[in-house]
Protein backbone atom coordinates (compact mmCIF):
# COMPACT_ATOMS: atom_id res chain seq x y z
CA UNK A 1 0.00 0.00 0.00
CA UNK A 2 0.66 3.71 -0.28
CA UNK A 3 3.32 5.22 2.31
CA UNK A 4 3.08 2.12 3.84
CA UNK A 5 -0.36 1.83 4.81
CA UNK A 6 -2.64 -1.17 4.64
CA UNK A 7 -6.01 -0.62 3.17
CA UNK A 8 -8.11 -0.12 6.09
CA UNK A 9 -5.62 3.38 7.28
CA UNK A 10 -5.28 4.66 3.57
CA UNK A 11 -9.27 4.37 4.06
CA UNK A 12 -9.48 6.43 7.08
CA UNK A 13 -6.65 8.48 5.82
CA UNK A 14 -8.76 9.44 2.87
CA UNK A 15 -11.92 9.94 4.96
CA UNK A 16 -9.85 12.69 7.27
CA UNK A 17 -8.53 14.69 4.44
CA UNK A 18 -12.21 14.89 2.98
CA UNK A 19 -13.40 16.22 6.23
CA UNK A 20 -10.46 18.83 6.41
CA UNK A 21 -11.88 22.24 5.39
CA UNK A 22 -9.98 25.27 4.29
CA UNK A 23 -7.07 23.75 4.83
CA UNK A 24 -7.51 23.70 8.44
CA UNK A 25 -5.56 20.54 10.35
CA UNK A 26 -7.37 20.03 13.09
CA UNK A 27 -10.24 17.62 11.80
CA UNK A 28 -12.88 17.09 14.22
CA UNK A 29 -15.73 14.60 13.84
CA UNK A 30 -18.00 11.54 15.85
CA UNK A 31 -16.68 8.27 15.66
CA UNK A 32 -19.77 6.53 15.05
CA UNK A 33 -20.54 8.62 11.58
CA UNK A 34 -16.56 7.51 10.83
CA UNK A 35 -17.90 3.81 11.47
CA UNK A 36 -21.00 4.46 9.34
CA UNK A 37 -19.18 5.65 6.03
CA UNK A 38 -16.13 3.98 6.22
CA UNK A 39 -17.98 0.42 6.96
CA UNK A 40 -14.87 -0.27 9.20
CA UNK A 41 -16.17 -1.80 12.65
CA UNK A 42 -15.27 0.74 15.73
CA UNK A 43 -12.69 -1.71 16.95
CA UNK A 44 -10.49 -1.75 13.64
CA UNK A 45 -11.01 1.82 12.83
CA UNK A 46 -9.53 2.90 16.35
CA UNK A 47 -6.65 0.33 15.69
CA UNK A 48 -6.00 1.80 12.27
CA UNK A 49 -6.19 5.62 13.94
CA UNK A 50 -3.82 4.53 16.32
CA UNK A 51 -1.45 3.27 13.69
CA UNK A 52 -2.00 6.37 11.85
CA UNK A 53 -0.56 8.30 14.88
CA UNK A 54 2.53 5.45 15.29
CA UNK A 55 3.17 6.43 11.77
CA UNK A 56 3.73 10.13 11.81
CA UNK A 57 0.38 10.64 9.86
CA UNK A 58 -1.87 12.45 12.39
CA UNK A 59 -1.84 13.69 15.87
CA UNK A 60 -4.57 12.44 17.89
CA UNK A 61 -5.62 14.97 20.19
CA UNK A 62 -8.75 13.66 21.71
CA UNK A 63 -10.77 10.60 22.32
CA UNK A 64 -13.06 8.49 23.63
CA UNK A 65 -12.41 6.42 27.01
CA UNK A 66 -12.62 2.93 24.47
CA UNK A 67 -10.28 0.19 25.53
CA UNK A 68 -8.15 0.85 22.61
CA UNK A 69 -7.50 4.39 23.05
CA UNK A 70 -6.91 3.32 26.71
CA UNK A 71 -4.52 1.19 25.90
CA UNK A 72 -2.68 3.74 23.79
CA UNK A 73 -2.90 6.49 26.48
CA UNK A 74 -1.31 4.26 28.90
CA UNK A 75 1.59 3.05 26.84
CA UNK A 76 2.51 7.28 25.76
CA UNK A 77 2.55 7.42 29.85
CA UNK A 78 4.38 4.38 30.06
CA UNK A 79 7.01 5.77 27.59
CA UNK A 80 7.23 9.17 29.58
CA UNK A 81 7.69 7.17 32.37
CA UNK A 82 10.55 5.33 31.25
CA UNK A 83 12.19 8.66 29.60
CA UNK A 84 11.48 10.39 32.94
CA UNK A 85 13.07 7.66 34.90
CA UNK A 86 16.15 7.68 32.70
CA UNK A 87 16.59 11.27 33.53
CA UNK A 88 15.68 11.65 29.86
CA UNK A 89 13.22 14.81 30.92
CA UNK A 90 13.12 16.70 34.40
CA UNK A 91 10.25 16.55 36.02
CA UNK A 92 8.46 19.83 35.12
CA UNK A 93 8.61 18.94 31.37
CA UNK A 94 7.65 15.43 32.66
CA UNK A 95 4.55 16.77 34.56
CA UNK A 96 3.80 19.26 31.43
CA UNK A 97 3.91 16.36 28.85
CA UNK A 98 1.76 13.82 31.42
CA UNK A 99 -1.03 16.08 31.88
CA UNK A 100 -0.87 16.78 27.93
CA UNK A 101 -1.00 13.29 27.37
CA UNK A 102 -4.56 12.75 29.66
CA UNK A 103 -5.93 15.48 28.66
CA UNK A 104 -6.73 13.69 25.43
CA UNK A 105 -9.21 11.81 27.02
CA UNK A 106 -12.75 12.97 26.84
CA UNK A 107 -14.22 11.75 30.21
CA UNK A 108 -13.13 14.06 32.58
CA UNK A 109 -13.78 10.60 35.18
CA UNK A 110 -11.74 8.45 33.55
CA UNK A 111 -8.91 11.11 33.51
CA UNK A 112 -8.49 11.07 37.08
CA UNK A 113 -7.49 7.32 36.95
CA UNK A 114 -4.29 8.37 35.84
CA UNK A 115 -1.11 10.38 38.36
CA UNK A 116 2.05 11.15 37.10
CA UNK A 117 4.81 9.09 39.02
CA UNK A 118 5.45 10.43 43.01
CA UNK A 119 8.50 12.45 43.59
CA UNK A 120 10.08 10.03 45.37
CA UNK A 121 12.39 7.13 44.62
CA UNK A 122 10.95 3.79 44.57
CA UNK A 123 13.40 3.20 48.30
CA UNK A 124 11.54 6.11 49.68
CA UNK A 125 8.25 5.09 48.97
CA UNK A 126 8.94 1.29 50.52
CA UNK A 127 10.50 3.23 53.96
CA UNK A 128 7.15 5.21 53.77
CA UNK A 129 4.97 2.10 53.55
CA UNK A 130 6.84 0.75 56.60
CA UNK A 131 6.88 3.89 58.32
CA UNK A 132 2.63 3.91 58.31
CA UNK A 133 3.33 0.44 59.44
CA UNK A 134 5.37 1.40 62.54
CA UNK A 135 2.36 3.81 63.19
CA UNK A 136 -0.02 0.45 63.15
CA UNK A 137 1.96 -1.51 65.23
CA UNK A 138 2.05 1.13 68.29
CA UNK A 139 -1.00 1.47 67.54
CA UNK A 140 -2.08 -2.01 68.73
CA UNK A 141 -0.03 -1.63 71.71
CA UNK A 142 -1.53 1.21 72.84
CA UNK A 143 -5.06 -0.75 72.38
CA UNK A 144 -6.16 -0.90 76.27
CA UNK A 145 -5.35 2.96 76.85
CA UNK A 146 -7.08 4.13 73.96
CA UNK A 147 -11.08 4.57 73.42
CA UNK A 148 -12.65 1.82 71.00
CA UNK A 149 -14.15 4.75 68.96
CA UNK A 150 -10.61 6.29 68.42
CA UNK A 151 -8.71 2.78 68.33
CA UNK A 152 -11.36 1.81 65.67
CA UNK A 153 -11.21 5.05 63.73
CA UNK A 154 -7.09 5.05 63.66
CA UNK A 155 -7.34 1.83 62.24
CA UNK A 156 -9.56 3.06 59.26
CA UNK A 157 -7.09 5.73 58.31
CA UNK A 158 -3.94 3.99 58.46
CA UNK A 159 -5.38 1.37 56.97
CA UNK A 160 -6.46 4.16 53.89
CA UNK A 161 -3.31 5.64 54.58
CA UNK A 162 -1.54 2.63 53.59
CA UNK A 163 -3.98 1.84 50.75
CA UNK A 164 -2.51 5.61 49.09
CA UNK A 165 1.51 4.25 49.46
CA UNK A 166 0.37 0.87 48.29
CA UNK A 167 -0.92 2.45 45.10
CA UNK A 168 1.88 5.08 44.41
CA UNK A 169 4.63 2.49 45.09
CA UNK A 170 2.88 0.16 42.38
CA UNK A 171 2.46 2.70 40.19
CA UNK A 172 6.18 3.21 39.99
CA UNK A 173 7.01 -0.34 40.44
CA UNK A 174 5.19 -1.20 37.33
CA UNK A 175 6.65 1.73 35.39
CA UNK A 176 10.31 0.72 36.51
CA UNK A 177 9.75 -2.70 34.96
CA UNK A 178 8.58 -1.25 31.97
CA UNK A 179 11.34 1.40 31.43
CA UNK A 180 14.16 -2.01 32.75
CA UNK A 181 12.44 -4.16 29.91
CA UNK A 182 12.06 -1.70 26.87
CA UNK A 183 15.62 -0.82 27.47
CA UNK A 184 16.58 -4.56 27.33
CA UNK A 185 14.97 -5.19 24.71
CA UNK A 186 16.84 -2.27 23.00
CA UNK A 187 20.16 -4.09 24.23
CA UNK A 188 19.35 -7.59 23.10
CA UNK A 189 18.08 -5.92 19.62
CA UNK A 190 20.87 -4.49 18.63
CA UNK A 191 23.21 -6.84 20.05
CA UNK A 192 22.12 -9.36 17.12
CA UNK A 193 22.01 -6.76 15.04
CA UNK A 194 26.02 -6.14 16.08
CA UNK A 195 26.43 -9.27 15.76
CA UNK A 196 24.89 -9.78 11.76
CA UNK A 197 26.78 -6.69 10.96
CA UNK A 198 30.48 -8.17 12.59
CA UNK A 199 29.67 -11.53 10.35
CA UNK A 200 28.28 -9.95 7.44
CA UNK A 201 31.96 -6.97 7.25
CA UNK A 202 34.08 -9.86 8.00
CA UNK A 203 32.08 -12.18 4.84
CA UNK A 204 32.27 -9.38 2.55
CA UNK A 205 35.74 -7.68 3.50
CA UNK A 206 33.86 -4.07 4.04
CA UNK A 207 34.33 -1.69 6.40
CA UNK A 208 31.00 -1.38 8.54
CA UNK A 209 32.54 0.36 11.30
CA UNK A 210 30.37 3.17 11.25
CA UNK A 211 27.40 1.32 11.42
CA UNK A 212 28.71 -0.93 14.45
CA UNK A 213 29.68 2.28 16.28
CA UNK A 214 26.09 3.53 15.81
CA UNK A 215 25.00 0.18 17.73
CA UNK A 216 26.95 0.07 19.91
CA UNK A 217 26.44 3.50 21.25
CA UNK A 218 22.43 2.56 21.29
CA UNK A 219 23.59 -0.57 23.80
CA UNK A 220 25.68 1.87 25.55
CA UNK A 221 22.93 4.45 26.10
CA UNK A 222 20.34 1.80 27.26
CA UNK A 223 22.52 -0.01 29.45
CA UNK A 224 23.56 3.54 30.90
CA UNK A 225 19.54 3.79 31.14
CA UNK A 226 19.59 0.65 33.27
CA UNK A 227 22.21 1.98 35.84
CA UNK A 228 20.23 4.95 35.81
CA UNK A 229 16.49 3.43 36.87
CA UNK A 230 19.02 0.81 39.05
CA UNK A 231 19.72 3.47 41.33
CA UNK A 232 15.94 4.90 41.90
CA UNK A 233 15.48 1.12 42.94
CA UNK A 234 17.98 1.01 45.37
CA UNK A 235 18.25 4.87 46.45
CA UNK A 236 21.20 6.79 46.45
CA UNK A 237 23.89 6.85 48.38
CA UNK A 238 23.72 9.49 51.07
CA UNK A 239 27.87 10.80 50.64
CA UNK A 240 27.52 13.96 52.78
CA UNK A 241 26.30 12.05 56.18
CA UNK A 242 29.51 10.15 55.51
CA UNK A 243 31.47 13.29 54.50
CA UNK A 244 29.77 14.79 58.03
CA UNK A 245 30.99 11.65 59.93
CA UNK A 246 34.20 11.82 58.21
CA UNK A 247 34.88 15.71 59.55
CA UNK A 248 33.80 14.81 62.87
CA UNK A 249 35.87 11.83 63.74
CA UNK A 250 39.13 14.30 62.30
CA UNK A 251 37.77 17.30 64.93
CA UNK A 252 37.23 14.52 67.86
CA UNK A 253 40.70 13.08 67.52
CA UNK A 254 42.24 16.55 67.67
CA UNK A 255 39.99 17.78 70.26
CA UNK A 256 40.93 14.47 72.39
CA UNK A 257 44.55 15.28 71.89
CA UNK A 258 44.23 19.19 72.99
CA UNK A 259 42.13 17.61 76.21
CA UNK A 260 45.00 15.27 77.15
CA UNK A 261 47.48 17.89 76.94
CA UNK A 262 45.77 20.70 79.05
CA UNK A 263 44.66 18.00 81.43
CA UNK A 264 48.40 16.81 81.77
CA UNK A 265 49.77 20.69 82.70
CA UNK A 266 46.57 21.15 84.69
CA UNK A 267 48.07 17.90 86.98
CA UNK A 268 52.01 19.63 86.97
CA UNK A 269 51.00 23.34 87.33
CA UNK A 270 47.53 23.07 89.05
CA UNK A 271 46.58 26.34 87.17
CA UNK A 272 42.61 27.02 87.42
CA UNK A 273 42.34 28.72 84.10
CA UNK A 274 43.44 25.57 82.63
CA UNK A 275 41.42 23.74 84.43
CA UNK A 276 38.32 25.55 83.70
CA UNK A 277 39.63 25.07 80.08
CA UNK A 278 39.95 21.76 80.45
CA UNK A 279 36.18 21.22 81.36
CA UNK A 280 35.14 23.28 78.88
CA UNK A 281 36.85 21.44 76.26
CA UNK A 282 35.47 18.11 77.87
CA UNK A 283 31.86 19.36 77.65
CA UNK A 284 32.66 20.50 73.83
CA UNK A 285 34.08 16.46 73.05
CA UNK A 286 31.08 15.04 74.82
CA UNK A 287 28.76 17.10 72.73
CA UNK A 288 30.73 16.28 69.73
CA UNK A 289 30.54 12.68 70.54
CA UNK A 290 26.85 12.42 70.86
CA UNK A 291 26.09 14.42 67.35
CA UNK A 292 28.77 11.44 66.14
CA UNK A 293 26.96 8.70 67.04
CA UNK A 294 23.13 10.47 66.15
CA UNK A 295 24.86 10.55 62.04
CA UNK A 296 26.42 6.96 62.39
CA UNK A 297 22.72 6.08 63.47
CA UNK A 298 21.36 7.79 60.24
CA UNK A 299 23.86 6.50 57.84
CA UNK A 300 22.65 2.83 59.71
CA UNK A 301 19.24 3.94 58.49
CA UNK A 302 20.07 4.93 55.37
CA UNK A 303 21.35 1.88 54.52
CA UNK A 304 18.80 -0.08 55.65
CA UNK A 305 16.86 1.81 53.30
CA UNK A 306 19.24 1.03 50.58
CA UNK A 307 18.92 -2.87 51.55
CA UNK A 308 15.09 -2.84 49.81
CA UNK A 309 15.19 -6.49 49.84
CA UNK A 310 15.69 -6.45 53.69
CA UNK A 311 13.12 -3.53 53.79
CA UNK A 312 10.14 -5.82 52.40
CA UNK A 313 10.79 -8.84 54.07
CA UNK A 314 10.82 -6.62 57.22
CA UNK A 315 7.58 -4.82 55.81
CA UNK A 316 5.71 -8.65 55.14
CA UNK A 317 6.42 -9.86 58.53
CA UNK A 318 5.20 -7.00 59.91
CA UNK A 319 2.27 -6.68 57.54
CA UNK A 320 1.17 -10.39 57.96
CA UNK A 321 1.30 -10.15 62.18
CA UNK A 322 -0.81 -6.95 61.77
CA UNK A 323 -3.28 -8.92 59.10
CA UNK A 324 -3.94 -11.46 61.62
CA UNK A 325 -4.84 -9.52 64.26
CA UNK A 326 -7.38 -7.95 62.19
CA UNK A 327 -5.59 -4.26 62.09
CA UNK A 328 -4.86 -4.24 58.14
CA UNK A 329 -7.71 -5.04 55.64
CA UNK A 330 -7.17 -7.91 52.92
CA UNK A 331 -6.46 -5.86 49.93
CA UNK A 332 -3.72 -4.04 52.04
CA UNK A 333 -2.02 -7.23 52.62
CA UNK A 334 -2.37 -8.60 48.54
CA UNK A 335 -0.87 -5.13 47.67
CA UNK A 336 2.14 -5.38 49.97
CA UNK A 337 2.53 -8.82 49.34
CA UNK A 338 2.18 -8.15 45.14
CA UNK A 339 4.99 -5.05 45.57
CA UNK A 340 7.02 -7.37 47.71
CA UNK A 341 7.10 -9.75 44.49
CA UNK A 342 7.07 -7.56 41.62
CA UNK A 343 10.11 -5.98 43.33
CA UNK A 344 12.36 -9.05 43.81
CA UNK A 345 11.66 -9.99 40.50
CA UNK A 346 12.56 -6.47 38.89
CA UNK A 347 16.12 -6.86 41.16
CA UNK A 348 16.41 -11.03 39.82
CA UNK A 349 16.10 -10.06 36.47
CA UNK A 350 18.26 -6.87 36.68
CA UNK A 351 21.12 -8.64 38.42
CA UNK A 352 21.02 -11.81 35.72
CA UNK A 353 20.91 -9.56 33.15
CA UNK A 354 23.84 -6.89 34.58
CA UNK A 355 25.80 -10.45 34.48
CA UNK A 356 24.91 -11.18 30.97
CA UNK A 357 26.00 -8.11 29.64
CA UNK A 358 28.85 -6.84 31.41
Amino acid sequence: MVNGLNEKEAKILDYLKSLSKDGNKRIEFYINDAVSLTQIRMEELEEALIALEEKGFLKIVKVPASNNFLNFIRKKLLMLDAAFLTDQVSREDYTKKYEETISCISDLEVRHIYSPLPPADLSDLVVGLSNTLEYVEKLRREKENIKKETYEKLVTDYNEELREVINSTLRYVDSVAFAIELNKRVIDDEEKELEMVEVDEKIKNIDKSERKKAKMEKIAKAKSAIGVISKKIAGNEDTNTKEKISILEKDLKKLKEEYEVIQARVMIEGNETLKKSANELHDTILSKEKSLDELKETLKKEMLKRDIKRLLEDISQKADSLFRDKLLTGDIMKGINEIKTKIEKICQEYNIYLEQTK
